[in-house]
């Protein structure tokens, strides 16, 4: 799925959609922690959404690697 969405759509707007969902996923942790209502459910579901969106992130970062970063270089700008 992730991988579909990376061919289809524009690379540059996925990454930064998917570094969105994680900075609000951050603050939602860091306001419940500071609010000292946290709970074993709330820090799975975030975990849950962070996981989606690291697992949409690193599939389009691969993708856009590749059309970025020459053919004979693409295994250290991967590794990068």
């Amino acid at each position: 799925m992730a991988g579909i969405i990376a061919d289809r759509h524009d690379r540059r707007i996925v990454l930064i959609s998917t570094q969105v969902v994680a900075m609000v996923q951050a603050l939602a942790l860091g306001a419940l922690v500071l609010s000292g209502t946290v709970t074993l459910t709330a820090i799975g579901a975030l975990a849950t959404v962070l996981g989606l969106a690291n697992a949409f992130d690193i599939t389009t970062r691969h993708a856009l690697a590749a059309d970025l970063v020459p053919r004979a270089d693409l295994p250290s700008a991967i590794a990068l």
